[in-house]
C-alpha cells in the first residue's frame, strides 16, 4: 500500500490543475475581447461598418471584462445607428412585381431571392446585378451614405434582345413643367385676367354712352360722338378675344410642357387682336 506522503504530490498537482485552467481560460477570454475591441474599432474607421458590428458583438458578451463590455456596446449602438440600408425590388417586363431574381453586390452573391425587408450594406458606392431568367440582366450603381435607411433600389427587366435599364425613380418618372414653362403660363394667366377686365370696363362703358346717345340725339348725333362709342366696342371685342386666346394658350402650354419656354407675342390689328405662342415641344 503506497502511503499518503508518495500520493501528496499527485494531490498538489491535480488541485493546481483544477486552480489554473478557469484562469487560463479567463484569460484566453479576455484578450479575445481586447483583440475583437480593437479590430472592430479599426473596421469601423475604415468604413467597413458590417464587420464592426460583428467585432462590437463580440467584444460586449458577459464574458468580456466590465470596462471592455460597456465600451463596445456604446460603440455597438453607435454603429447600428450609422449602417445604411437597401430595399431591392423589381419587376418583370409587363411591369409586375417579381422576386425570382438573383442579386450580387460589388460581384459578390447577395441575394438568392428578393426579400421584402431592408438589408443592411456598408456605406460607400456599390454595384448591384439583377439576374432574371429570360431577361437581360440589369445592372445599377448605388451611392449609400452612412445613416441611410431602406434606400430603394428598383429595376424592371425587359424582354430577351431589348435593353435593360433601372426604372427611374416616381419623382422623375413624369417630368414636370420647367421654371420658364410655369413663368410663361403665370404670364398669359395675367393676360388673360387684363384681357377679361378690359373687356368688362370698355363694354360698359360703349354700353352707356350708346343708350346716352339714344336718349339725347339720335338719329342725328355728331359723328365723334358715334365714332367714340364704336371705337369702344372694339377695344372691348379685341379685349375679350386676347383674353380667350391667352386662356387657351396657358392651358396649352401646361398641358404639353415645352421643352423650352415659349415665346409670347401679342399684336393688335384693326379687326382685333392676335396672340401668338410659339417654342419646342
Amino acid at each position: 500500500m503506497k502511503s499518503v506522503a508518495s500520493t501528496l504530490p499527485l494531490g498538489v498537482a491535480v488541485a493546481l490543475a483544477v486552480l489554473v485552467a478557469p484562469a487560463a481560460a479567463r484569460a484566453d477570454a479576455t484578450d479575445a475581447c481586447l483583440q475583437a475591441s480593437d479590430e472592430g474599432q479599426n473596421l469601423r474607421d475604415q468604413g467597413q461598418l458590417l464587420a464592426a458590428r460583428a467585432r462590437f458583438l463580440t467584444c460586449s458578451r458577459d464574458a468580456c471584462p466590465h470596462l471592455v463590455r460597456t465600451d463596445c456596446a456604446g460603440w455597438l449602438a453607435d454603429v447600428d445607428h450609422r449602417i445604411p440600408s437597401v430595399v431591392l425590388s423589381a419587376e418583370d417586363p409587363a411591369g409586375h412585381d417579381t422576386a425570382d431574381v438573383k442579386v450580387t453586390l460589388d460581384g459578390a452573391p447577395f441575394a438568392d431571392r428578393l426579400e421584402t425587408r431592408a438589408v443592411p450594406v456598408d456605406p460607400g458606392e456599390h454595384h448591384f446585378r439583377f439576374d432574371r431568367t429570360g431577361s437581360p440582366a440589369v445592372e445599377v450603381t448605388v451611392i449609400l451614405r452612412e445613416g441611410e435607411q431602406r434606400r430603394a433600389v428598383v429595376v424592371r427587366f425587359q424582354e430577351a434582345g431589348e435593353a435593360a435599364a433601372p426604372r427611374a425613380p416616381a419623382s422623375a418618372r413624369g417630368t414636370a413643367p420647367g421654371r420658364g414653362v410655369v413663368t410663361a403660363a403665370i404670364a398669359l394667366g395675367g393676360v388673360t385676367l387684363v384681357g377679361g377686365g378690359l373687356f368688362a370696363y370698355f363694354a360698359a362703358t360703349a354700353q352707356s354712352d350708346a343708350n346716352r346717345l339714344r336718349a339725347t340725339c339720335a338719329p342725328g348725333c355728331a359723328p365723334g360722338q358715334v365714332t367714340a362709342v364704336r371705337t369702344r366696342e372694339i377695344v372691348a371685342n379685341v379685349s375679350l378675344g386676347v383674353g380667350i386666346a391667352a386662356a387657351a394658350a396657358a392651358v396649352g402650354v401646361l398641358v404639353f410642357s415645352p421643352r423650352e419656354a415659349p415665346a409670347v407675342s401679342i399684336a393688335v390689328v384693326p379687326s382685333g387682336g392676335v396672340l401668338g405662342v410659339g417654342g419646342r415641344f
